[in-house]
């Protein structure tokens, strides 16, 4: 049975759970990826990034190949989300790139290697597909982190994934939804009233502002990108601090939805939406407009007599921050800058050019790179 949302280690407890169904067939999934796609579902504001570590490894592809078995087992037979595996490399073409109406989850690998166009193949399924909103789950080597910010917007989130450390799941897992789509409806709709205190945004604004301008980095966070950021914010305290329920919530949250939703049920419009519905209540109507509008319903409307709200704290920050953000900055080099190209002599950028044509020297420069990031966001949360 899963724990109901709001109770002490809500997280660890689901995990657990899910670990102990008979359907995996004794397969003990990655705690760590089980809350962060748990998350990306819950926010629904993009997918997931995940960094497979490589270079302990004597074959990468294999370490790759694993990481994305391990993903769709868990989207297909945890989550219970139709997914797909698509492999991409160097000679892929656009039209492997297609998102299918029945795909609710899309693992990729090999995007990193793939051609330009495939990579704007995919941006714009995505955007196509954007009311319906699949997962996207992208397994790619963590020494290849170059990707066009445009790419990376797609992606709420990353999470680094150490290969020996994770339990392979059987052959043959059956989809099954041990986490239900209600389940996460749920959450969804208890994150409404997750929120934060304008201090706290001052706070998330002041951390987002440092990494774009710290001198080290480049950042290139757009709207969505910050939108995702206090999504995260607020999903971390949903899914990490206790907070009270009232006993009938389920109940009174189940006619709240029939009242209240924004999307509406009837999707007719005009005079033959009019016909079988108040003008005033019912799906679309004026009761609805102050939802639609972003207006935040009371607690007590919403989940029944003596339901409160609850808010995030700076470790909330703390904890989704490099979730959030860490795949959208990169580490500036030299040769990027206009001004070096200009100002440097022949042999400097001569040197810059041939200073990543080995595979070692290109993971050795990736190595110091994620290093030089580990130690630029911790310190905004320290200094900012």
């Amino acid at each position: 049975m899963l724990p109901t949302p709001g109770t002490a280690g809500f997280t660890p407890a689901l995990v657990a759970a899910i670990s102990n169904e008979p359907a995996l067939r004794g397969w003990d999934p990655d705690a760590g990826l089980v809350a962060v796609v748990l998350l990306a579902l819950t926010v629904k504001c993009g997918g997931v990034i995940v960094d497979v570590a490589t270079h302990r490894a004597q074959a990468p592809a294999t370490n790759i190949a694993r990481a994305a078995r391990v993903a769709s087992a868990l989207t297909e037979s945890v989550f219970g989300l139709e997914t797909r595996v698509l492999h991409l490399g160097s000679s892929s073409y656009t039209s492997e790139v297609k998102l299918e109406p029945s795909t609710e989850a899309l693992v990729i690998t090999g995007l990193e290697e793939a051609p330009p166009a495939v990579l704007v193949k995919l941006r714009s399924e995505a955007a196509r597909e954007r009311s319906r909103q699949p997962l996207l789950v992208w397994v790619r080597d963590e020494d290849r982190d170059g990707a066009p910010m445009w790419l990376l917007d797609l992606f709420a989130c990353s999470t680094p994934l150490d290969m020996k450390d994770v339990d392979l799941p059987p052959m043959g897992l059956s989809r099954t939804a041990l986490v239900p789509p209600q389940y996460i409806a749920d959450l969804r709709d208890l994150l409404i009233l997750t929120h934060i205190h304008p201090p706290l945004e001052l706070h998330i604004a002041n951390v987002i502002a440092a990494a774009c301008l710290h001198p080290q980095l480049e950042a290139n966070i757009s709207q969505s990108g910050n939108t995702a950021v206090t999504q995260l914010v607020k999903a971390h305290r949903l899914l990490s601090e206790p907070f009270p329920l009232p006993h009938s919530w389920q109940t009174s949250l189940e006619t709240w939805r029939r009242t209240n939703d924004p999307s509406g049920s009837d999707k007719r419009v005009g005079r033959a939406a009019r016909a079988d519905t108040s003008f005033i209540g019912g799906p679309g109507g004026v009761a609805t407009w102050a939802v639609r509008a972003g207006e935040v319903p009371r607690a007590d409307k919403m989940l029944g007599y003596g339901a409160q709200d609850w808010y995030c704290t700076p470790d909330n920050v703390a904890g989704a921050w490099e979730l959030a953000i860490r795949h959208r900055i990169r580490v500036r080099e030299p040769g990027d800058a206009a001004l070096y190209a200009l100002n440097a002599t022949a042999q400097d950028r001569a040197e810059h050019a041939r200073k990543h044509q080995t595979v070692q020297a290109a993971k050795d420069a990736a190595r110091k790179r994620r290093m030089v990031l580990d130690e630029a966001l911790d310190g905004m949360l320290l200094s900012v």
